[in-house]
């Protein structure tokens, strides 16, 4: 008989991306397709000059347990073992290789639930290279938005170097760790520092790229890597929940490359999250959806370790489930959780305005034309004037079972200094389909404005027109003379004028206008036809509550333009406290704030 063959023992990085594919270690579809894909490219590689190095993965996985010890938690001052999930990351990152002998990988988004070992894991990755790479003049940099948390990972970088193996050959200050065999070193950086620009970067970790406002660190750290034959650029985040940000950019990109809609053998993607139905996905919705039955849920322990591959190590099955009781009886803690631990993009960071209710409120048309004549009420908010502007109009209804009609004008600079790629792109089309209205040069032309919003109270009865007081002194000079608006409530009345009435933005002024919008939309008593860039501002907006649970919206917490949604509540407002009765003498003369 002939002699079985051995079975050949796999490597332990495609033997979890083996696991994964038989199903013996539950993970989400996008830990999958990564999976598969490194399957795939151990068949297929070669064609493109790519190959798995086996002994590289292992120095760079071996290196973990045998050089470094944890600083800090249950797993304090034991070795750095690594668990399967991380010897896929690491082992991938280091093993893959180019023809040239070179890494394949030079960007790697890793997206995972909070208090997985992200950051640790990461500071490891950097200490690695720093160490056993031999890059001679190697910068490796410790980056984040805000000073505070690169200094995070690179606490984790510090207090494992003063714990390694290789701790003597290191000379270790308060914001620097240097080798000086190859003379290099690794610090914190963020965009608090004065420049990021001149820094020549091999290595680096993005911490907590949710939070980035825009590209800037991250395009800085890129762009560093000019002259570095194998730079790695290593992204960590949990899920956000800005749709225009630089992390659902990469996301969306990561995701493209795991579904084979893009190819980019330089990007490394591992994305662990609860995954939506088949369905929900054709229907376009990405995220599970807690109202369908064939969704995972993020209250069922089953699916838990989709998102948290370390969990019942980092997180504590303690802990989740103490998150997850206290979120199901609290709402407002709902996005928090599903966004940090069981990475679920969110539309806003804070609960406020549940979206499908607002699209709802989309259904019945609202027109220019459909207006027109009938009395209306205002709420104007003036971004920054290189920025966008937003004014909603507020008509009352004219019969009992009629919404509060919402008509929607947004302003913004033709040049549209601050808007590049896709946001300018999608600003563009905007603009093209008229719901954007483009004023010359790079910023906003307040006296075209007022021009414009002349015609609109020829157009509409426009009695009052709301703003924020800090801005009203500088914008009623141009609304009296252009449109004859006038900021005295006497005269307004006496003279049969539109108002220019200063609504203030505080707590105790916002907080009513605001939970009253909301139960407007939730009783579907607005109606405000769809207006895309309303929508993309509401979803924006993030609230801020105060000791006894009232809100407002945030602009300083909210990572782009909410002026549409404050300018909504503020007109909505105003047309509550300025109703119409048939036949009312008020038809004829003016109407007063009181």
């Amino acid at each position: 008989m002939p002699k079985k063959k051995k079975a050949t023992k796999l490597h332990p990085v495609t033997a979890y991306a083996q696991a994964v594919l038989d199903g013996e270690i539950v993970t989400g579809r996008l830990v999958k397709l990564a999976a598969a894909r490194h399957m795939r490219d151990l068949k297929e590689g070669h064609k493109r000059g790519i190959h798995f190095s086996e002994d590289n993965a292992n120095h760079a996985v071996e290196f973990f347990p045998q050089f470094l010890i944890h600083n800090e938690g249950v797993s304090a001052n034991k070795h750095f073992d690594l668990s399967d999930h991380q010897v896929f990351i690491v082992g991938s990152l280091f093993g893959w290789l180019k023809a040239d002998g070179f890494r394949r990988y030079r960007r790697a988004y890793i997206e995972i639930a909070k208090g997985a070992g992200k950051t640790p894991l990461s500071s490891g990755m950097l200490l690695y290279g720093l160490t056993m790479d031999g890059e001679l003049g190697g910068e490796l940099y410790c980056s984040a938005v805000a000073r505070k948390q690169a200094e995070i990972a690179f606490r984790d970088c510090k207090n494992m170097a003063e714990k390694s193996a290789f701790a003597d050959r290191l000379i270790i200050t308060e914001h620097n760790i240097a080798y000086p065999a190859t003379n290099s070193f690794i610090r914190p950086v963020s965009s608090e520092a004065k420049s990021l620009d001149g820094l020549r970067v091999f290595m680096c970790i993005m911490d907590e790229v949710h939070e980035h406002r825009d590209g800037k660190v991250i395009n800085k750290m890129v762009a560093g890597n000019k002259g570095r034959m194998q730079p790695l650029n290593i992204e960590i985040t949990n899920s956000g929940w800005d749709r225009t940000s630089i992390c659902w950019q990469h996301h969306e990109y990561s995701k493209e490359i795991l579904e084979q809609v893009a190819e980019d053998d330089n990007w490394f993607a591992y994305i662990s999250q609860l995954d939506a139905c088949e369905k929900c996905i054709a229907e376009g919705k990405g995220a599970p959806q807690d109202d369908c039955e064939n969704c995972d849920h993020w209250w069922d322990e089953a699916v838990w370790t989709k998102a948290n591959p370390n969990l019942g190590v980092s997180p504590t099955l303690e802990y989740l489930r103490g998150e997850v009781t206290q979120a199901l009886r609290m709402p407002a803690k709902a996005l928090d959780v599903k966004r940090l631990n069981f990475c679920i993009w969110t539309e806003q960071a804070a609960h406020w305005m549940p979206m499908d209710e607002w699209d709802a409120c989309g259904m019945t048309p609202v027109t220019y034309d459909s207006l027109r004549g009938r009395r209306c009420y205002g709420g104007i908010d003036l971004g920054d004037t290189s920025d966008t502007t937003s004014m909603v109009l507020a008509f009352p209804p004219t019969r009992e079972d009629e919404p509060f009609a919402l008509l929607t004008f947004v302003w913004i600079p033709s040049q549209m200094a601050r808007r590049t790629g896709k946001e300018r792109e999608r600003f563009q089309a905007w603009i093209s389909k008229g719901y954007i209205n483009p004023t010359e040069g790079n910023r906003i032309d307040h006296r075209w404005v007022a021009r414009q919003i002349n015609q609109y109270r020829k157009d509409f009865r426009l009695s009052i027109l709301a703003m924020d007081p800090y801005h009203a002194d500088n914008f009623a000079p141009f609304l009296e003379e252009e449109a004859g608006f006038t900021v005295e409530e006497k005269e307004a009345e006496l003279y049969r004028k539109p108002l220019l009435f200063k609504f203030h933005q505080g707590m105790s002024h916002m907080a009513s206008p605001t939970q009253s919008f909301i139960d407007h939309v939730l009783r579907r008593k607005i109606a405000h036809g769809g207006h895309p860039v309303l929508r993309w501002m509401v979803g924006n907006t993030v609230v801020s509550p105060d000791s006894n649970g009232n809100v407002k919206p945030e602009k300083g917490k909210s990572t782009e333009k909410i002026d549409g949604t404050v300018a909504a509540i503020m007109a909505l407002d105003v047309a509550i406290r300025n109703p119409v009765p048939p036949g009312s003498v008020y038809e004829e003369r003016g109407f007063l704030v009181l």
